[in-house]
Order: structure tokens, then sequence, then C-alpha cells
């Protein structure tokens, strides 16, 4: 009765699925392929998540199958690693099935192969035998009589030849890449000690996020019961605890701590003990959303827990209690300001950046200046929290961020930014047709915080040049009301970093707020670059829908005709390339276009280029491209406007040309002229050095942050 009870289940389970067609396929498939018998069976243990025992938390059903004799269809096969990277330690204590199950899943999900995989079975009644009849290449530590988790655990680290110890619970599923993404979080974060995963029950709803450890010493999973999608459980973060059902310790970490305390006699607090060891030794303990396991957690629930095995529970928490005594008084109460205590070690220091996109500086070098602010705040200790208005994002990007530790926020979000103000010390905003909305919504909400206005150009003054050049009217207006709405931004910030000086001169006039000047970008300048016989050619990096670069595009290709004659290259790299210029291509035969402006790509141009070109006759700021080249060691022609809101010191060597005609010559005479080469690379390598490092950029931001309020 209690088989087909089994069976009625599964029935249920599949018929209230979404995926039934999906499901249906997959077991045709396998039917078609193995036969009806074998094919059911094979087809039952791939979906081995889906119908999983556990999926009605209030079931008590066994798994499908129960392993009590050798069975050649059940067979599976670690692989075989002669110097491990990664030890996956399981404990065993009766759960056969479920223990063949979770490392059925760690074969089928694996695209990191360099493992090797131990169960410690701590005096089971039903032995670790039956799983190493059907588990090649497991290896099996066995304890006669029961010795405790802990120290079976401890005891199975001794037999461990790999340099990560990764955890993992018997009643857990493994979903793909998961090993091969913590690994890839200690590569990617220094101090890293250990890592947890991301955890789901069996519904796929969030079981833990990284926990949270109250001032009572009790634990709460971050985000049970919610959508694990949801924007604030998918970035990187320091976690006050990570589930020892997954989590990674590096060796170093493992030896400083000394392993698991084996004063706790339970799997109750020995991760969390761990934990916090960690954190005392100056290890980072990181959340790492893409790593995901199923948690069904069925031995530890509390229908299954015994009296003794309560009794323990409370003794264990007494422990954890008394010995991290000082570190709980600073804790926070259990279930107050979670927003600010989920992120440990960043609490009250949190700031919101906002702006139209995400910074892709693979993309589009313009956004490397907002993608440096990023990294300059994280490295301050900030919980980064980045909201672009624009829907629409490449997931690469997002992940990118997200895997830096910054949380991303897409869309219209002003109901969020109304609800968690009070817990953003700073709001930092790049765009002013991004900021307007938010502007008003902070300061007609009586936001307490601080209000930085990024301004990377005056966007009213490049429409006024451009009304010069096209001799169109219809641009006034546009100036009129681009000028209204950065005077607004300009006037409720209550800091604006500028670019460019002449900008910080324009404004100041009528403008009574602090404006601070900050170079856009800093630069690891080379000691040595090639020189001048090593190279040839000229370039123009730029940004095909940017309306200033496609009128600088169409101004250099007018006077590139004599330069072309006397056999002189000209390479123009822009990401969204206008059609126009691939026009140009079937006159030119010396035109090269590059459509990848990555920084690796743009690095390669720089070492092999003679000449960087930037006539601009629009735009406003500073050109970043300009300094770009120069602390790549290449020369640059350009017009007046090319070299604006550069700072200029007794050692910046460069004058503006307005004229076609100037333009050119500069552009010949500094192509041929070696000597003038020789001088003009040196002293940009000089001036680069100098003025875009990220000491200044760094004390602005300080000074600013520092200040509470205003």
């Amino acid at each position: 009765m209690k088989k087909i009870k089994r069976y009625l289940h599964y029935i249920n389970t599949f018929i209230r699925s979404s995926e039934k067609g999906v499901i249906i396929r997959d077991l045709y498939k396998e039917v078609r392929h193995k036969g009806l018998t074998m094919g059911v069976q094979s087809f039952l243990h791939l979906k081995a998540g889906y119908f999983f025992p556990g999926y009605d938390v209030t079931s008590d059903f066994d798994p499908i199958f129960s392993i009590r004799r050798k069975q050649k269809h059940l067979m599976i096969s670690l692989p075989v690693a002669m110097a491990p990277k990664v030890t996956v330690i399981i404990p065993l204590n009766n759960e056969v099935e479920h223990v063949y199950y979770c490392i059925r899943s760690i074969v089928e999900k694996a695209i990191y192969t360099n493992y090797e995989v131990i169960v410690v079975d701590d005096g089971s009644e039903r032995g670790s035998e039956l799983l190493s009849m059907h588990i090649q290449n497991l290896v099996v530590v066995r304890n006669d009589k029961r010795i405790g988790h802990t120290k079976s655990l401890n005891q199975a680290v001794k037999r461990a030849r790999g340099d990560m110890y990764l955890f993992l619970g018997h009643d857990t599923l493994v979903r793909k890449g998961w090993m091969q993404e913590m690994l890839h979080t200690f590569e990617k974060h220094e101090q890293t000690g250990i890592v947890g995963a991301k955890h789901l029950n069996a519904d796929n709803t969030l079981k833990e996020a990284g926990g949270i450890v109250w001032q009572d010493a009790s634990v709460w999973g971050y985000g049970s019961g919610d959508d694990p999608e949801k924007a604030e459980y998918n970035y990187v973060r320091d976690a006050d605890h990570v589930s020892g059902s997954a989590m990674m310790v590096s060796k170093e970490a493992w030896e400083k701590t000394g392993g698991f305390d084996e004063g706790y006699s339970e799997s109750f607090c020995e991760d969390t003990d761990l934990c916090f060891e960690a954190r005392k030794n100056g290890f980072r303990v990181l959340y790492q959303p893409t790593s995901v396991v199923v948690h069904f957690e069925e031995a530890r629930s509390g229908r299954n827990m015994s009296e003794q095995t309560k009794k323990l529970l409370v003794a264990d928490r007494q422990r954890f209690r008394d010995k991290w005594q000082a570190e709980l008084k600073t804790r926070t109460k259990k279930g107050k300001r979670i927003q600010q205590v989920r992120s440990k070690d960043m609490a009250y220091r949190s700031v919101l950046i906002i702006d139209q996109d995400l910074p892709a500086p693979d993309r589009n070098p313009a956004w490397k200046n907002v993608n440096e602010l990023v990294d300059l705040l994280l490295d301050m200790k900030y919980k980064v929290t980045f909201l672009s208005t624009y829907s629409h994002q490449s997931q690469q990007t997002v992940e990118q961020l997200q895997q830096r530790g910054v949380e991303v926020l897409m869309g219209d979000r002003q109901d969020h930014v109304k609800e968690n103000m009070q817990y953003y010390e700073a709001v930092l905003m790049c765009r002013i047709a991004a900021s307007m909305p938010y502007m008003i919504l902070l300061r007609n909400n009586n936001y307490k915080g601080t209000v930085i206005n990024y301004g990377r150009e005056l966007s009213h003054l490049k429409v006024d040049r451009e009304i010069v050049i096209k001799r169109d009217l219809v641009f006034d207006l546009q100036s009129k009301l681009l000028k209204a709405q950065e005077d607004f931004v300009y006037a409720h910030a209550d800091h604006s970093l500028m670019v460019s000086w002449e900008e910080i001169e324009y404004l100041r006039t009528y403008i009574s707020k602090q404006l601070h000047y900050i170079p856009p970008y800093h630069f690891d300048i080379k000691e040595r670059v090639n020189g001048f016989e090593k190279r040839e050619g000229i370039l123009m990096v730029g940004e095909g829908n940017y309306i200033p670069d496609q009128d600088a595009m169409k101004w250099l290709l007018k006077m590139y005709e004599p330069l072309h004659e006397k056999g002189i290259a000209l390479t123009i790299a822009a990401a969204n390339t206008p059609s126009f210029i691939f026009d140009h291509k079937k006159r030119y035969k010396l035109l090269n276009i590059v459509t990848d402006t990555a920084p690796d790509s743009l690095q390669e141009l720089y070492a092999k280029t003679r000449l960087v070109v930037a006539p601009m006759r629009i735009g406003a700021g500073m050109k970043g491209r300009v300094v770009e080249a120069m602390a790549n060691g290449v020369p640059v022609a350009g017009t007046f406007l090319a070299f604006e809101g550069i700072p200029k010191d007794n050692s910046f060597v460069y004058a503006g040309h307005n004229s076609e005609k100037e333009l050119a010559q500069a552009i010949e005479d500094i192509y041929s002229n070696a000597a003038q080469w020789q001088q003009l690379s040196a002293a940009g390598m000089a001036y680069a050095r100098k003025n875009f490092d990220g000491a200044s950029l760094k004390e602005t931001l300080t000074n600013i942050l520092g200040n509470t309020g205003k």
C-alpha cells in the first residue's frame, strides 16, 4: 500500500508540473533508446531532482528506488583524479539512497572534473558497501561505531587529497556548474576562506542565500521562501554564515581555524562556528549565488528529530552562544534591520548608483570611468547597488557586476528607492536623464543621506556647439531644455564630481553647491613602449552611436585623402560602427575598420599605432580616449575641443588645431618626425602618470562620504 501511495505522489507531482511537455519528451527519448523498463528507470534517475522525496515537505516517501542489492542500471563512475583540486565530503548515517542520488547529481551536473568524493560513514546500520558497489572511484571512510558528525567530518579531511574541502549534505542535489562557480570565487576575491552556495527548496523556492546570525545566536537563512531570482539574492557578498550542506573551505583557512570544533555533537552549529573562526583569522566568508543546490533537509527537520537530538541541538547552541558571547553582543536583534545586516562587514555603508546603462567598458570605452567608480567604492568596503533605468541590459554585463559583489537593479525602481533610501549612505547619479526623477523623489521625501552628481559633461554645451556646426536652430530648444535639467540636478545635489576644469569654472558663475574636480580615469603607465620605427598608421577611437564621434569621423575622412596618397593607413575603432564608414572603405584601401573596442583590443592597437587623431568639433567634458592614448605612449593630434577639460599645467605639451588644414599638417608632421614623436610620447606618459592615478578620486570620495549628512 505504501508503494502505491509513493507512486501516486509522483504522478500528482507530474500533473502539477508546468513542464509536462519537456518531461514527456525526455521520457520518450529514454524509452526509445533503452526500452520500456530500462528507459523508465533511466528517466526517473535523470529526473531525480524533480521527483526526489521532499517535493511535498509533509511527505514521508522514500526515494524512488531503494538500493538493497547491486543493480547494473544504477552504476555510475566518478572521475579519476591523480591530484584532485577539490575533495567533496559527504556524511552518511543510514541514508544510502539519499547519498547515492546526491553523488549521481554531482556526476551528471559536472563541468569541473578535477575532484574526488569521500563518503564518511559514521557507523551506519545500512553500510556504505552498497554505495561502493554502485559508484566507481568512491573513497569511503567508515567508522564501526558512531563518533559524531563533526568528528567524522574532521576525520574525512585527514584523508582528503585536495586543496579545497567541499562539504555537501547527504540530502542535496547539485545544479550544473555548482563546484566550478565556488572555485572561481576564491580566484576572483582575495582573502576568501569559505564560500557557500545558494540553497533551494524542493519546490524551487529559496531556502537560503547565505545566513544572518542574530544577537541571540539563532541563524536565519536569508530570503527563506522567497523568489530565488530576485536581485538581492544574486550577487556575491560577505555573509555571516553559509550552510555546511554546501560549503567550500580552502586548505589554508581550514588549517588556521583548526577545522570543525568537535565540541559540537550534531550538525547544528559547527558550520556557523567555522565561519566565525575564519573571519577571526582574517578570511572572508562569501555567498556565491551561481553555485546552486537543492536541499531537502529531511534528516534535520523537526518531524524526524528525536528528543535526544533536540537536547543536543539546545546544548550546541548554548556552546556557540558562550564561545562567541562578545561577538554576538555586536549583532542585531532578531528580525531587525535585515537590509543592513545581510552583508557582513559592509553593514551601514551602502551606496546606490543610478545610471541609464550598466557599465560595460568592453563594449564602450566611455563606461570605463563609471566602472572604475564601482571598483573604487568596493575597495573602500562599500556595499554597492547599481540601478540601470533601462531594463534591457546584457546578461553578461549583469553577471559580471554581480560576481564583483554589486547588487543590480533594472527598470523603473522608484518604489524600491523610496522604500529603502534610508539604508543608503549616499546616492550617486551619473546621467541627467536618469537622475531627474530620482532627484525629485529623494528631495520630496526628505532623504537624509548625501546626493552626489557625477557630471561627465554638460550636454547643453555640446548641443550649443552642434548649432554652430550645423546651423540648425531646432537644436536651440533642445539646448535650453537640457540646461534647465542640468541646472536643476547641480543645484539640488550636495556634491558634483566634474571631469573638466573649464566646466567647473563655467558652473561656479551661478551654482553655489560644491563642485569637485576628479580625473575620470586612472592608468597603469608602462615603463617602456614600442618606439617610432615599430609603429605605423593613425588611429581614431570612438563610439558609433555618439553624434560628436560621428561628426569627427566624417571630418577625418574628408581630410584623409592626401594622407592616404602618402601611404598612411587609417584605423577607425568604433563599437556600433556607422554605415557611412564602410562606404569609405571602397574608396580608401588603407582604411581599416575595427568594431571590437574591448580594453585588450585597444591595448593591441595602441601598441602598434604611431599616432592617435581626435578631430572633435562638438561635444563636452574630458575626452578620455586622448588621455588613454597619452598613457600608452601614443602622441595625439587633435582639435582644441579634444583637449578640453584636461588640466593644463607646465607638463602639458599639446595645442589644438581647429582648421582642417592645420590639423592635417599636424598629423603629417608628428607622423613623419621621429624626434618630435619621441618627445611627445615621453611627455604624454609623464603627464598621464602625474595627473591620472586613482589617489585623487579616492581622496575626494573619502572626504565626501566621510561627512555624514551634507
